[in-house]
């Protein structure tokens, strides 16, 4: 709510458009450049890492994991986080 009453100054203050401006750039930047650059990471490194061994289930979890952290609640095709694992482990 407090946040809420210092954006409604803000915007009254400055206007929308210098208040929500910026926001929607550096949004739209961050788009841009998550369609040109894939997300890279060794899952098997990082579960080697934190682990000293492990297992297929260790590299899908990760798999997945990373995942979520990377695609934030969009969709994905169903069976990559398989094949991410099945790549780390070539």
């Amino acid at each position: 709510m407090l946040r809420e009453r210092w954006r409604e100054s803000a915007i009254r203050r400055f206007g929308v458009a210098l208040v929500d401006g910026p926001l929607a750039r550096a949004r739209a930047a961050a788009a841009v450049i998550r369609a040109r650059v894939r997300p890279v990471v060794d899952v098997a490194a990082v579960v080697y890492v934190m682990r000293g061994s492990f297992a297929r289930r260790h590299l899908l979890a990760e798999a997945r994991r990373h995942l979520a952290e990377t695609l934030r609640g969009h969709r994905h095709d169903p069976g990559l986080d398989d094949w991410i694992v099945d790549i780390a482990l070539r």
